[in-house]
């Protein structure tokens, strides 16, 4: 009931324009089995986007471009020394003004993938020198690869690069998610210049390991968020969790350590950590549950000093009968009833030693099309009718936790997308001073409106339309969206083979 009046008021709320502006550059087309695959950078000169190509040889192509201030195509250009056979695409980013092509060959005499780096010239979009070794990894075939990771610090004076060995396929059991307790790390300086790296092999089987996340602080050391089960892969044994987290902490010359990431008689549902250089702090946070590993009670904070590896600070809270009355029934909520599929999306660290957490409720379901009444009908299986899956990235849940680990207040954004195709769901984000805006689609449609959700530093909402998809021709993708700074967004919309830029300014 509380949530059809607050998606009452919102529809008051939608009558008023957002007094952010916006501004479109000119349309442009995509060729065939072509999309934009994301932003990677802006400064002064404009924008520099991926772009994925058409299905060729072992992957698909990957087209750098460079797009004006005024969203003008200055460039569009194959990476025709990567578009080979046994060279597989990996990443493209920025990293201190610089663009970089991460890419690995695979060699078959030798049985191994090397992981290679490259400068990408932002002006022309020419490689720049000689692919450059970062690592390698040891495969029985092209096709099984180690998993990639990169992060830069928070000051970006470092950065590391994450590459595990491929799995065994023929020696391999079903397991946590196909990683690998095998791995090596580098730390690069701020010239993408190597400052020690290291080869790990953790005392976990691999069958039981699973990487979660990487970090690595404006020292060089290196941090590992992984889930680990204990002698078989199963959430619950006996009533209680049977895994673990972990954070791994790699130094240049020390010894591993491990940090345990455990609440009693609670499972953690979800996670992820970053680190604050303000206080030195690990900051972990997620949600919780009393039953399984599926559902949420209440949300955790926990902040570990790196130094002496204890909990410094922590936290629970469990949401009242209010707040899980937006999610369910309010007679299953007072029986104590949880909340399922919230994923954890980011978290937000606050200038005074807090965090804002960031959540976001996602599904799949399977329907089918029932040719014999013209409906759909979930998860059953009718000869002769096509079956769909369908993507629900629906309500966003906002929580934020004061620097002793309590919880301030809680707060959701009301969000309803399901589709066939998620490109045009979830949401983006920008945090400028004391709000975080989030910029979605309130349906997954042409006609629908494009909202801008304000969540003040008291935990307040305000929901507002900023323009409809019509308008602007195109839908927007909000997962290509991105804050570029302090108080401008890049969008992008596409529909059909049409497809823009714009900016918002807050």
């Amino acid at each position: 009931m509380k949530k059809i009046l607050f998606l009452l008021l919102g529809i008051f709320m939608f009558n008023t324009l957002a007094a952010q502006d916006v501004h479109w550059g000119e349309s442009h087309k995509l060729k065939n089995s072509e999309f934009i695959s994301k932003l990677i950078a802006e400064d002064d000169n404009g924008i520099y986007v991926l772009r994925r190509g058409a299905q060729r040889r072992d992957s698909r192509a990957a087209i750098i471009e460079h797009y004006s201030p005024d969203m003008q195509l200055q460039y569009s250009r194959k990476m025709t020394e990567i578009d080979k056979t046994n060279v597989f695409f990996q990443d493209f980013f920025e990293y201190n003004g610089k663009l970089f092509i991460i890419f690995t060959q695979y060699r078959p005499k030798e049985r191994k993938h090397i992981l290679f780096y490259q400068e990408v010239n932002k002006h022309t979009g020419e490689m720049e020198g000689k692919g450059l070794s970062l690592m390698t990894s040891t495969s029985k075939s092209k096709y099984l690869q180690g998993i990639f990771d990169y992060e830069p610090s928070p000051d970006s004076s470092k950065a590391v690069i994450f590459f595990s060995e491929a799995p065994d396929a023929r020696a391999m059991s079903y397991g946590a998610d196909r990683s690998s307790n095998e791995f090596s790390v580098k730390v690069l300086d701020d010239k993408f210049e190597k400052v020690w790296s290291r080869k790990v092999t953790l005392p976990y089987d691999a069958n039981l390991y699973e990487h979660r996340q990487v970090e690595v602080d404006n020292d060089g050391n290196v941090y590992i968020l992984a889930k680990i089960y204990d002698k078989r892969v199963r959430e619950k044994v006996r009533g209680k969790a049977n895994y673990k987290y972990k954070i791994i902490a790699l130094q240049e010359g020390e010894e591993r350590k491990e940090y345990d990431l455990y609440l009693d008689d609670k499972f953690i549902t979800d996670i992820t950590f970053k680190l604050d250089r303000r206080t030195n702090d690990i900051i972990c946070s997620g949600f919780y549950s009393e039953r399984n590993s599926q559902g949420f009670k209440g949300s955790f904070f926990l902040a570990i000093d790196k130094v002496s590896k204890e909990v410094s600070r922590t936290g629970t809270k469990e949401f009242d009968v209010d707040f899980m009355s937006n999610f369910m029934r309010e007679r299953r909520a007072e029986r104590g009833g949880e909340v399922y599929d919230f994923n954890m999306r980011d978290i937000v660290l606050r200038t005074d030693g807090g965090a804002v957490l960031i959540a976001e409720q996602f599904y799949t379901r399977i329907d089918y099309n029932d040719n014999r009444f013209g409906t759909f009908n979930q998860n059953r299986n009718f000869n002769n009718n096509l079956a769909y899956v369908n993507y629900y990235y629906n309500d966003i849940i906002i929580i934020n936790v004061n620097p002793d680990g309590s919880i301030a207040w809680n707060t959701f954004i009301p969000k309803w997308q399901r589709s066939t195709n998620p490109v045009y769901s979830s949401f983006s984000k920008a945090v400028v001073k004391d709000k975080i805006y989030f910029v979605f689609n309130e349906s997954i449609a042409k006609r629908a409106n494009v909202m801008l959700a304000t969540v003040y530093a008291d935990g307040r909402v305000d929901m507002k339309d900023m323009f409809r998809n019509k308008e602007s021709g195109v839908i927007i993708r909000p997962t290509v969206c991105r804050q570029v700074s302090e108080n401008e967004m890049i969008i992008y919309g596409e529909w059909g083979r049409k497809y823009k830029f714009g900016r918002i300014t807050f």
